[in-house]
């Protein structure tokens, strides 16, 4: 069953390379809500149209891919997990135009990350990491209409858990009595917006989990990622988001950051104003190329 899954993948990405001219990468074949629901074409109509493949897909494709204009993101490739896919797109920028959307760097517990030199190549680059030289673009998430129908909603919780699902174990004996959602349960997008609006608090160590409650003007409280040698750090990519949010190292103290003040009003609009000047340059650049 496993291989006519992938060979159906296969076919279905070469013929999306073989009829298209605009052609969205990102990590689609996954449970991970923020990959899934991080791609631009999900929120400006004029790119809807054209469609998306996985990152992992690229490597496994021997097609010659020519006069395209591949437009990568958002989540965070830029990691050593993706380093032969992102080798495939340096390969297939000599005869493409590349543009990069909301794309994370992230570092391991090490530091580690990929050369980032190819990204000389790119047509567009816009990294929602801050404090880079390249253009900062946050997750094009923040763009679904779902933060307008739910930042307002009523508040049926005090606190809640929004978890990772690599990084939940240490956690589940301290929260038994809070409501919890992992980031690859089976919930749409809207489930899972609805239920972060449902607090005052969201206490996550999911960065899509940190960003969108930040996006919903919610108290964010963010746990470290702890591993099985019982290591513990603040993702890189969590530090990355711009907004206001709270760092509680130890579980036990909680209590301690629960009425911290946090203001994210602006957080929303911020995000989409930086969304929509790319938008812009990729419209530009797309009729230019064209």
């Amino acid at each position: 069953m496993k291989k006519i899954k992938n060979l159906l993948r296969r076919i279905y990405t070469i013929n999306i390379i073989y009829s298209n001219n605009i052609i969205f990468i990102h990590r689609k074949n996954t449970k991970n809500i923020g990959d899934l629901n991080c791609c631009p074409n999900k929120y400006f109509d004029e790119l809807s149209k054209y469609k998306s493949i996985d990152i992992m897909d690229l490597q496994n494709i021997n097609i010659k891919i020519k006069n395209k204009i591949l437009i990568v993101g958002g989540g965070g490739l830029f990691q050593p997990y993706f380093e032969d896919a992102i080798k495939t797109l340096e390969k297939l920028s000599l005869e493409n135009k590349i543009i990069y959307w909301g794309t994370g760097i992230d570092k391991n517990i090490q530091g580690e990350t990929i050369n980032l030199d190819f990204l000389n190549k790119s047509s567009l680059i816009g990294i929602r990491d801050k404090n880079t030289k390249y253009d900062f673009v946050p997750c094009p998430s923040c763009m679904s209409k779902l933060f307008d129908k739910y930042s307002n909603a009523k508040k049926s919780n005090k606190i809640i858990f929004y978890l990772h699902k690599d990084y939940t174990k240490s956690y589940i004996n301290h929260i038994k009595e809070f409501p919890l959602i992992t980031n690859s349960d089976k919930k749409t997008f809207e489930e899972i917006i609805k239920y972060l609006s449902s607090s005052d608090v969201i206490i996550t160590n999911s960065y899509h989990g940190a960003y969108w409650g930040c996006l919903l003007n919610r108290k964010v409280i963010v746990l470290p990622w702890i591993d099985e040698r019982g290591r513990k750090w603040l993702p890189y990519k969590i530090k990355q988001i711009p907004f206001q949010y709270s760092f509680c190292e130890n579980i036990n103290d909680i209590n301690n950051f629960i009425n911290r003040d946090i203001n994210n009003t602006e957080a929303l609009n911020f995000a989409r104003t930086k969304n929509k000047i790319f938008f812009n340059k990729v419209m530009n650049f797309i009729k230019t190329y064209n």
